[in-house]
């Protein structure tokens, strides 16, 4: 049992630590900018849209950007999915 209880600590103590880098803000400079991903005006950026408008964006790196885990990138995540594409445009 306690075991289990410090491998669950852990656990939490992982996925607070991996949260906490996942909300990092991007760079000031949007390579790609939220209004051209967004190309229904919804407010929120869908994995079809982000392919859209960054065609090398792996499906993996637009999970990652997800943090809430809602299914789609808002304002406030999108920084990190711009991040993400520029790592796999610069490389």
């Amino acid at each position: 049992m306690l075991y289990t209880r410090l491998g669950l600590t852990a656990s939490l103590v992982a996925a607070a630590a991996a949260a906490a880098v996942l909300v990092t803000p991007g760079p000031a400079i949007a390579k790609v900018a939220f209004s051209r991903a967004d190309l229904n005006r919804d407010g929120v950026v869908t994995f079809d849209e982000a392919e859209r408008a960054m065609p090398r964006l792996k499906h993996v790196q637009y999970l990652k950007a997800d943090a809430n885990g809602d299914g789609v990138i808002d304002k406030g995540e999108y920084p990190l999915l711009d991040t993400f594409y520029g790592y796999v445009v610069d490389n």
